[in-house]
């Protein structure tokens, strides 16, 4: 009888405990807002996109890692030497209006290349270019967006010292909403705003997007460090969500 007691409550333990760790997955949500979203690559062992509309990357020599979390294969590092994520082009990669939201998680590597470091950028190298992340040789991190013949171009945020940010993992999101100018955010903490129009800018290019490569017209350089969870909407991303993808929280 008191074998069978003993029993039953080890059965009723376990139950709870799968039960408590079920709810703590489904409180959690999804990673990333779903509204809006065009592009999402939490690299689970591979470079597709998990959102509906999978562009997935081809992955040029980058090599999976630990992610932040210490998952295996879930985050890429690149040797800012020759290697690459590459996206084909497609029209919904292109934003036309300057409306839209891009997030990655980076870590750096401890010297910046001589030469700056893209993070990611779509253009066609020698034309087209329309935006990009970039770490320039005095370590300021700009965003900008171009017309695809330079001839309205912006740098629309920066981080005045990537230095800073050196030490373990960090999230950037660029925000660029059209007429109302564009926004930076480091680990969920509003770093850099603008409130110049931007909607001249951004047009429908056919250049494929990159990650860990780049660079100006006929530039081609590559990025040294590690990257996860890079994500794209087409549309400006709220304060609030911004906090919640540093978190991680999660979305309904």
């Amino acid at each position: 009888m008191r074998r069978t007691i003993h029993t039953n409550i080890l059965i009723i333990t376990i139950l709870s405990l799968m039960s408590s760790c079920e709810d703590e997955n489904l409180n959690k949500g999804f990673p990333v807002p779903k509204e809006g979203l065009i592009a999402w690559y939490p690299f689970n062992g591979n470079a597709n996109d998990e959102s509906i509309f999978s562009h997935h990357g081809f992955v040029n020599g980058a090599e999976l890692i630990n992610d932040r979390d210490g998952n295996p294969e879930s985050a890429f590092s690149f040797n800012g030497i020759n290697q690459r994520i590459i996206i084909d082009d497609h029209d919904s990669l292109s934003f036309e209006n300057a409306i839209f939201s891009y997030s990655y998680w980076v870590k750096f590597s401890d010297v910046i290349n001589e030469n700056g470091s893209p993070i990611l950028c779509k253009y066609k190298i020698t034309t087209n270019f329309e935006y990009g992340s970039y770490i320039y040789q005095d370590n300021t991190m700009q965003f900008s967006l171009l017309d695809l013949n330079g001839g309205c171009g912006v740098q629309v945020g920066h981080v005045d010292d990537v230095t800073d940010y050196l030490s373990d993992w960090h999230n950037f999101i660029f925000i660029a909403d059209g007429i109302n100018g564009s926004a930076i955010y480091a680990d969920g903490e509003l770093i850099d705003e603008s409130n110049a129009n931007i909607s001249c800018v951004p047009e429908n290019g056919s250049g494929d997007l990159y990650f860990g490569f780049g660079g100006g017209w006929n530039q081609q350089i590559y990025f040294k460090g590690q990257l996860d969870d890079i994500a794209f909407w087409n549309r400006p991303l709220t304060q609030d969500e911004v906090k919640k993808i540093f978190k991680g929280t999660g979305f309904n």
